[in-house]
This record gives C-alpha cells, sequence and structure tokens, in this order.
C-alpha cells in the first residue's frame, strides 16, 4: 500500500509577540504528526505565513491530503466583514491568502481537506462564507479567563445527520477554544453538527471530500484516536 503524504498547514513558526501561544500551537502541531505517523503516513508541516503562496500550493498538490490547523482569527477582508469586532485577536493575512489558495485549489482538484478550528472556519471563508466574529464569552467554547493557564473547554457535539458517524460517536467529547464561527455557509457546505447553542461545530462538503471542524481533536484531551479517525474519514470521502 502506497504512504500517503499529509501536508499540514500551520500560520507561523514564530510568534515572538506572544510565545505562550506559540508553545501551545507547537504542542498541537506535534500532537498532528504523531498521530499522522502512527497511521503510517507522512507529514509536511509547513508555515503558510512565513513563506510564499506558491510554495504552500507546491506542498498542497503533492500531497494525498491536507489539514489546516488553528490559529489566529481570519482578516475580515477576506469575507466582507468589518475590521473593527469584538475580541478582535491578531491576523495574518499571509497565511490566510495561502491557506485561501490552497483550499480552493483543493476544491478544484478534488484533494481532500481536514480544517480544524481556523482550518475549519478558512474552508467556509474560501468557499463564499463569512464568520461570526465574537462569541459571548459563557465557557461554552473557550474558558472566558484571559491569561488562564489553559482556555480550552470539554463539550459534546449534536450531529446533525449520519455524516460523521464513522468519525465521531453520538455523545462524544470534543475539546475547543475559540470566540469566532461559521456564518453564513460557503457554496456546497452544510452543517452536520452543532453545539448546544447552536454553533456550527462540524462542515461537510455536499460532493467534495472537504471536511471542517470547530474543536481541536489533536488535543491531548480528546479521545485518543479521533483525530485519526477525521484523518481517514476525510481520506474515504474521496474514494
Amino acid at each position: 500500500m502506497r504512504t500517503r503524504r499529509v501536508a499540514v498547514l500551520h500560520v507561523t513558526g514564530e510568534r515572538e509577540h506572544n510565545p505562550t501561544y506559540q508553545r501551545l500551537a507547537d504542542d498541537l502541531n506535534v500532537s498532528a504528526v504523531a498521530t499522522i505517523a502512527s497511521l503510517g503516513w507522512q507529514s509536511r508541516l509547513h508555515a503558510a505565513a512565513d513563506s510564499s503562496v506558491g510554495s504552500a500550493l507546491a506542498i498542497a498538490r503533492d500531497s494525498h491530503l491536507i489539514v489546516v490547523v488553528g490559529g489566529e482569527d481570519v482578516r475580515p477582508d477576506f469575507y466582507g466583514g468589518p475590521l473593527d469586532y469584538t475580541g478582535a485577536g491578531s491576523h495574518s493575512a499571509a497565511a490566510d491568502e495561502a491557506q485561501l489558495a490552497v483550499i480552493r485549489d483543493a476544491a478544484l482538484r478534488g484533494t481532500p481537506v481536514l480544517g480544524i478550528c481556523r482550518g475549519h472556519q478558512i474552508i467556509n471563508v474560501a468557499l463564499g462564507g463569512d464568520l461570526i466574529q465574537h462569541l459571548e464569552e459563557t465557557g461554552q467554547h473557550r474558558v472566558p479567563t484571559p491569561g488562564a493557564a489553559t482556555r480550552f473547554t470539554r463539550h459534546t457535539v449534536d450531529l446533525a445527520d449520519s455524516s460523521l458517524q464513522h468519525a465521531i460517536a453520538a455523545g462524544e467529547y470534543v475539546q475547543s477554544s475559540h470566540h469566532q464561527a461559521v456564518g453564513r455557509l460557503g457554496d456546497g457546505l452544510r452543517a452536520v453538527a452543532a453545539s448546544s447553542d447552536g454553533v456550527v461545530e462540524a462542515i461537510t462538503h455536499a460532493s467534495l471530500p472537504i471536511v471542517g471542524v470547530q474543536w481541536h481533536p489533536e488535543h491531548t484531551g480528546a479521545p485518543a484516536d479521533q483525530l485519526a479517525r477525521l484523518l481517514r474519514h476525510t481520506l474515504t470521502k474521496a474514494a
């Protein structure tokens, strides 16, 4: 059986302004890479903001599966939202441009894409949707205490149909930390899971092997095989 090549696109390898967040992002990336290796696949970790759009496209086109992971808020210019919004975080237009180009190119080529947190949101933006720019800090989507050791919260999601039945079990716990969410759905996308307050937690494309989840299956507090199941599921959609 041929070895699968997986492109893992993250935002950047250096956040001098926020080393704590960089360490968290690095830990999540290491966990994702370890899961990919456990499946016998090869991963290539690529920092989208640290090189050209062309290099991101080249790596993605040479891969059997693309995984777009978490990071900064998507810059509102890309979905027609106001730049000044409640809870506005930092942005990386360079990462946005590269990841949007990769997702749109993958859609044209039929390459499987799995989006995680920011990756889930940027899939929606790439296909013409928009984002809810800020969720109330109720503790349902992240711990509402800035500066806390971890802002991840553990919760369940409600599956809308059987689309993710082979990847996520009913009542299974997930780990989340986000203040934005998918709003108007992009072309061909449908919401297949939601949290108890109605926030979209997972999307799939009607005809393409594209999946997005708002939570972090690569988090060490998630069920051990949750990311592996989602990776296999996304590849299976392309079969």
